[in-house]
């Protein structure tokens, strides 16, 4: 065997190789990254979740933008209205057909399936309602990357800054015993 040809076949051995340590260091890194950024769940968000919606939030989390942010928070809402409305359809259909006059005839799998149907439709307006909620009570940038991490989302400072606001003055009986706000200047 001439030494060029060695040298070749060396060479193409330690180039796959090398991409095979970057591959794994960099499913390492990525899966530090996202352990480190959503806890134990992370495991879980990688194998079930969408990796678009990952893509999108790891640009959020990166970026200083609060109208990306403010993007993400308003998608996710219409996608949380879509899911609802899909999921209440789904609902009144598994209703409709668990009510058919001779579905006790027919085999215990039609009356399951309908009602896993039923059941996992309720599940799913549920946690939509819920998620569109507590997302819609995010009211910066900082809080919706906060949801997005699953830290704890608290309005509980901006509500804080509102009250001090508001406590800044001395309500005064106004006319007919009600307490009017003093004009601002």
């Amino acid at each position: 065997m001439d030494p060029i040809s060695i040298a070749a076949s060396s060479i193409a051995v330690l180039q796959a190789g090398y991409s095979i340590v970057v591959a794994i260091t960099g499913a390492f890194s990525t899966a530090r990254f996202i352990a480190r950024t959503y806890g134990i769940a992370g495991l879980w968000i990688t194998v079930l979740g969408s990796k678009d919606v990952m893509r999108s939030e790891f640009e959020i989390l990166a970026s200083d933008n609060d109208q990306i942010a403010t993007n993400f928070k308003k998608a996710t809402q219409d996608e949380s209205s879509m899911i609802a409305v899909a999921s209440t359809i789904a609902a009144q259909i598994a209703i409709t057909a668990l009510s058919l006059v001779d579905l006790s005839e027919t085999h215990w799998t039609p009356r399951g399936l309908f009602s896993i149907s039923l059941v996992s439709s309720i599940i799913a307006v549920y946690y939509v309602s819920n998620q569109y909620r507590t997302i819609g009570r995010c009211l910066s940038a900082s809080q919706i990357k906060s949801w997005i991490t699953n830290e704890e989302v608290s309005t509980s400072a901006v509500l804080y800054r509102f009250l001090s606001e508001e406590a800044a003055f001395e309500p005064q009986l106004g006319a007919g015993g009600v307490y009017a706000r003093p004009p601002t200047a």
